[in-house]
């Protein structure tokens, strides 16, 4: 496993105001999300691209429903996203823990891509 880079969200956690506080800090929150799924999504793409041809999938994991919240509002470049798996997982941690949970969880399905691309080489 080789990290690329490592990324601070910067997003806020909860709060205690009420009224329009809350709808206001709400929405900073949303928007801090927005940007930072934005530019993890174009500094991932970025690594990737160029790499393309020999990237067989892109396994995606993260907390709660965030990593489906990413994965479905686009914000992938198009040809990365069609080589996401369809497949998200779990994961409790969002540094290289994580990263390591991750290869971990999706060992199944990576070993299921590694076996659909030897069978594509072998119909060749």
């Amino acid at each position: 496993i080789h990290v690329q880079e490592h990324l601070v969200s910067n997003i806020m956690g909860k709060h205690r105001q009420g009224g329009q506080s809350a709808q206001r800090f709400e929405r900073l929150i949303e928007e801090a999300a927005h940007n930072f799924f934005k530019r993890a999504t174009e500094h991932a793409c970025s690594y990737w691209l160029p790499h393309l041809e020999n990237i067989q999938a892109v396994i995606v994991g993260g907390p709660g429903a965030t990593k489906d919240f990413v994965v479905k509002n686009e914000y992938f470049h198009h040809e990365i996203a069609k080589k996401i798996a369809k497949t998200t997982f779990d994961v409790g941690y969002s540094n290289e823990s994580g990263v390591r949970e991750l290869v971990e969880n999706a060992g199944q399905l990576m070993g299921e891509i590694e076996l659909d691309a030897e069978r594509q080489i072998m119909n060749r």
